[in-house]
């Protein structure tokens, strides 16, 4: 019976340090996210304007990370809003800018929310936000 109870603790033991040894391992892979710093809001509020409108936005950044910060892609959340930057790499201390538009052109008008998710370094690093109200444009009276 105690020979039973020594080799279950002595398999216990050995499970226990096995985890131990993996946690340590994850700790060694985790990847640093870049750090940066927003100059202007991450949300923007387009306030009301005609539908027939784009509107767009620069949202402003500064890489506050040891290392060059790269996007490797910008990810609107719906085909009426895009977004651009330079694709190049930013190095520490510089700004960079992320150029975004909406284009609510024949979608119903009202309210609108929508996103941009920033990728980097294979990870979500930050998401903007923009919104605003968009009225029918009146259409010309005839005479």
């Amino acid at each position: 019976m105690k020979r039973n109870i020594s080799i279950v603790l002595a398999g216990m033991l050995v499970v226990a340090l096995g985890g131990c040894q993996g946690k340590k391992q994850k700790q060694e892979d985790v990847v640093t996210l870049p750090t940066i710093t927003w100059l202007t809001e991450t949300e923007h509020d387009f306030g009301t304007y005609h539908e027939r409108d784009t509107v767009a936005f620069d949202f402003v950044y500064r890489n506050e990370g040891p290392g060059d910060f790269v996007i490797e892609r910008l990810e609107g959340t719906c085909g009426c809003t895009r977004a651009h930057h330079s694709r190049q790499s930013v190095a520490p201390g510089q700004n960079d800018t992320i150029h975004v538009t909406y284009d609510g052109n024949g979608f119903t008008p009202g309210y609108f929310i929508k996103g941009v998710n920033i990728y980097a370094a294979g990870k979500l690093v930050d998401r903007l936000q923009i919104k605003g109200v968009y009225e029918p444009q009146e259409e010309p009276q005839a005479e």
